[in-house]
This record gives structure tokens, sequence and C-alpha cells, in this order.
């Protein structure tokens, strides 16, 4: 029973450093996950920053973009304003060559007077049909130089590429995103997985107590047992040893060397048996206690020995004691 308590500890000892092993692993592994998530948080960090100063500068150039279109929205008003002027004077113009072509052929029905004073008047339209012309060609030519000089090719191409980087960095940022929640997750199982290491090396401890607690009253009831069995063993050779002297007088030499061998012969049996308890003792002591079985069995057979021993004696005395029953019958008859 001890042997196989022993080795059910043994192997819950084993069990129990593995589960410590494999803590330690898993340990190790959510101390990386955690520098990793770490350096992901700080790359998340970094690009955020790098973010905001990317979308100040997006708003720079949507501001830019903005200004540019109501450039454009400006320049489209004056060429269909410059359109319309031209339209009108040509119409002015067609107007005029009607008029000339009427002066020509009613020449002589016209008064010279209101024929001098309708050419000043077509002179006068037509000289402001051509300032209200060149204004508005001047005022298209102004804003075209201004929307030449606040937007070029090179800002255009710088506003693109900004589009662009944005467009990169918001990708590697939900891709960081994911990965950093991954992270989190896989801890997340980690920390579960060594909770539950955590309880299994509890029950395991528990229930190595619990054996231990086992082992040793089965000990001690073992050791119980083995008391009472070399004081009953004691007490029946002193019950023999005292029937072996009540049973043998003492008459002769022979009776008192028997007597004399029988003192020595239970002074070696108790001497053996004193010495066997205190060895078994000692077995208990040190964990073990496999001794008293083979020590027993050899009290036992020196026991036999000594008994053996003993019974030629007292076979031989019986017939001295036969002898002077004999005599001291014969002297009561005389």
């Amino acid at each position: 029973m001890i042997d196989i308590a022993k080795i059910a500890d043994a192997e819950q000892q084993a069990e129990m450093a593995t589960l410590q092993r494999d803590l330690a692993i898993a340990h190790n592994q959510l101390g990386i996950l955690r520098e990793k998530s770490e350096r992901l948080e700080a790359d998340n960090e970094d690009l955020s920053q790098r973010l905001l100063k990317r979308a100040k500068r997006d708003g720079e150039s949507s501001m830019l973009m903005d200004r540019l279109s109501n450039l454009r929205v400006d320049l489209r008003e004056m060429e269909r304003a410059r359109d319309e002027a031209a339209n009108e004077v040509a119409g002015l113009q067609a107007m005029l060559q009607s008029y000339e072509e009427r002066l020509g052929s009613e020449d002589d029905a016209i008064d010279p007077e209101a024929f001098e004073s309708l050419k000043e008047e077509l002179e006068t339209l037509r000289e402001k049909s051509r300032k209200d012309l060149q204004g508005l060609q001047d005022q298209l030519d102004q804003q075209s130089e201004q929307v030449s000089s606040n937007v070029d090719s090179q800002s255009v191409l710088e506003i693109e590429v900004l589009r662009q980087e944005h467009d990169v960095l918001k990708s590697s940022l939900a891709d960081r995103q994911s990965e950093l929640q991954s992270s989190q997750q896989t801890c997340q199982l980690l920390e579960d997985e060594l909770e539950d290491a955590h309880t299994e090396i509890d029950e395991l401890r528990r229930q190595l107590e619990q054996h231990a607690a086992e082992i040793e009253r089965a000990e001690k009831e073992l050791e119980n047992k083995n008391a009472e069995t070399v004081a009953q063993m004691l007490a029946e050779n002193m019950g023999q040893e005292e029937e072996l002297n009540q049973s043998v007088p003492v008459l002769d030499i022979d009776s008192a060397a028997v007597f004399g061998g029988k003192q020595k012969a239970i002074l070696l049996v108790v001497g053996l048996v004193l010495g066997i308890v205190l060895m078994e003792v000692a077995s208990f002591a040190m964990g073990k206690g496999e001794l008293f079985g083979y020590l027993s069995r050899d009290v036992s057979r020196q026991q036999e020995t000594v008994t053996r021993k003993i019974e030629p004696k007292a076979k031989v005395s019986k017939p001295v004691e036969q002898s002077q029953e004999m005599q001291s019958g014969q002297i009561i008859r005389n």
C-alpha cells in the first residue's frame, strides 16, 4: 500500500512539474505577445500622428482645390460673358452693316444731317462694344493668370500624391488595428489557459496533500499494529517462559543448568525483540518500514532454535524427577 501511494505521489509530482513547465512557457508567450501588442500600439500612435499631419495637409490641399474650382467657375463665367459680348458685337456689326447698305441704297432720299447723326451713333455703339469686349478680354486674361499662378501642375501632382499616401496610410492603419485586435484576443486566450492551468495545479496539490495525509494515517496505523504485534509476541514469549519455569523444578545440577540456559535464552529473546522494535522504529522514521516482516521471521526462527535446544534438557530432567519420585515411594513403603 505504501509503495503504491509513493508511486502515485511521484506521478502527481511529475504531472505537476509538467504543468508548471507548460505554465512557464505560456507566461513567456504571453510576455512576447504583450511586447508585440505594445509595439503595435506605438506604431498605431505614430501612424495616427502621421495621419493627423496628412489630414492637415489634405485640408490645405482641399482648400486649394476648392479655390481652384471656384477660379475655374469664375473663368467659365468670364468666358461665357466674353462669348455673349462677342455675340453682341457681332450683332451690332451686322446691324451696322445693314444700316450702311440701307444708306447706300437710299443715299438720295436721306437727309445729310440725319445720315451724319446716325453714323455718329453707330460709331459710338461700335466703340462701346469694342471697349466692353476688350474689358472682358482683359478680365479673362487676368483670371487665367491668377489661376496659373495659384495652381500649377506641380501642385496638382503633389495633391494627388498626398491623396494616394493618405489612402495607403488608412489601409495600413486598418491592417494594424486588425492585427492588434487579433493579438489582444490571443492574449485573452492565453490568460484563460493560464487560469485553467493554475486551477488544475491547485486541484493536483489538494489531491497530493490528501494522498499524503492518507499515507501518513496508514503508516501510523501500521506502526500501531506492529507495536501491538510486538507487545503480543513479547507477552506470549514471557508466558511461555513462565510456563517453562513452572514446569521444570530445580532439583539437581542438570536442572540448574537447564534453568540457567532458559534465563540466557529469555534474555537473548528479549534483547532480540527489543532490537527488532528499535530497528522497526528507526525504519519508520526513515520512511520505509519493511524490516519488520523479515526480522520477525528471523526472530521466530531463532526462538524455534532455542526451544529445540531447551526441549532435550527438559526431557532429561523428567526421568530424573520420575526416579526421585520412585525412590521416595520406596522409602515410604519401607
